[in-house]
């Protein structure tokens, strides 16, 4: 975890300082842009699932970095479990990262509006992935695949998406994974207009689309990548225990390792008690039967998890 958040932090930092330059009319640091692409992909084959539980963190970026980053890990790490060669990654990862750069090329009042769009302002935040693509294709530096990536990932597979309205075939295989990550980050992250979406509803609402607005393969795959119970969702157990999921299981997305936070009772315990459901000799018969909204219930999600990792690193160090 601690590799993988220097990881993180590394890459939002010099992805923040790219979109300020652009902004300010400066030249990409394209060398640092695709040493980020390879810092996440090595970060993401060393522990996909340390990657992949840190973009749970939803924060507000008024620079879109911190988006362009979950949108990123999760599209190397779909790519990944889709058997890509780990030779290629790195360039998928600096395409992903640069996937919004031309929100640099909409106006403020536009980018930042915090209402719903009237046609117009609608019509110039959609520019942004053209404005995304003519960026890279401008530097010079980016293959024909690279911008296609980042100019495609809002259309959708039935020809509703945007820019071009381009349909199935038409679409670059990697855009296609990239636009589900993206609706994903986008509905599960709070923003000034509109409460974060609980990440199973999120799911939920990707999956009612597949197959017409998304790939088929790429929602399955996403799936298979955040677990049906993503990295942080706060879960109910047969038992009536509360629980926040800690891992996935790829072979078993049903049985993932859970943090008991409460006992059957309903009591807050002392410290979550971890148990993995997919051994029968912790599981004791305990099956995840509902998905709960932490915000509704008033469960700090994040809190618990940091808990957890601290407590570990501190146990890690009394046993050395």
């Amino acid at each position: 975890i601690e590799r993988a958040k220097e990881a993180r932090d590394e890459t939002t930092d010099t992805l923040n300082n790219t979109l300020i330059d652009i902004a300010e009319g400066k030249e990409m640091d394209v060398d640092k842009v695709q040493q980020a692409g390879y810092v996440i992909s090595d970060s993401i084959l060393r522990n996909v699932d340390a990657m992949v539980s840190l973009t749970r963190i939803k924060k507000h970026d008024p620079y879109t970095a911190v988006h362009c980053m979950n949108v990123c890990t999760l599209v190397t790490a779909m790519a990944m479990h889709d058997g890509t060669d780990p030779g290629l990654l790195p360039a998928i990862s600096a395409a992903v990262l640069l996937h919004d750069v031309g929100k640099t090329r909409v106006p403020l009042e536009v980018l930042n509006k915090p209402g719903r769009f009237e046609p117009h302002e609608l019509e110039e935040m959609r520019k942004h992935a053209l404005h995304s693509g003519d960026i890279m294709r401008e530097d010079g530096s980016f293959s024909d695949a690279q911008i296609a990536i980042a100019e495609q990932h809002h259309e959708m597979m039935d020809g509703s998406g945007y820019p071009k309205g381009l349909q199935r075939g038409q679409i670059h295989y990697y855009a296609r994974l990239t636009a589900v990550a993206d609706v994903y980050d986008a509905l599960t992250a709070k923003r000034v207009y509109k409460p974060a979406m609980p990440m199973y509803q999120a799911l939920l609402r990707i999956h009612k689309y597949k197959g017409v607005e998304f790939d088929s393969h790429a929602v399955d795959l996403f799936v298979k990548t955040l677990g049906l119970y993503p990295v942080g969702s706060l879960v109910e157990l047969n038992t009536s225990e509360q629980g926040v999921v800690f891992q996935p299981n790829v072979d078993d997305s049903r049985r993932p390792v859970v943090g008991l936070v409460t006992l059957p009772s309903g009591r807050a315990r002392g410290a979550p008690f971890i148990v993995d459901l997919a051994r029968r000799s912790q599981a004791d018969g305990r099956e995840i039967t509902k998905v709960l909204d932490p915000e509704k219930l008033d469960v700090d999600v994040e809190q618990i998890m940091a808990d957890v990792e601290t407590r570990g690193e501190r146990t890690e160090r009394m046993r050395r």
